[in-house]
């Protein structure tokens, strides 16, 4: 949804920067699990995926959903 309506995400961070959603796991065809991440690649949101235990680094920009 997101990714769709990038205006209802707060700031564009600097390239590099990403929002992961942690508590979303997906399996790929192969059997690896990973975490789909939003990424700003400086122009426009990317939908991408980290594997578990990959680890996210000082560059996670983690949402607050607001009422």
């Amino acid at each position: 949804w997101l990714l769709e309506h990038p205006e209802n995400i707060p700031a564009r961070p600097e390239r590099g920067h990403y929002i992961p959603f942690p508590r979303t796991v997906w399996r790929d065809r192969d059997g690896n699990l990973g975490v789909p991440y939003l990424y700003w690649d400086g122009e426009r949101w990317l939908l991408l995926f980290n594997w578990l235990g990959g680890g996210w680094g000082s560059r996670a920009r983690f949402l607050v959903v607001r009422k």
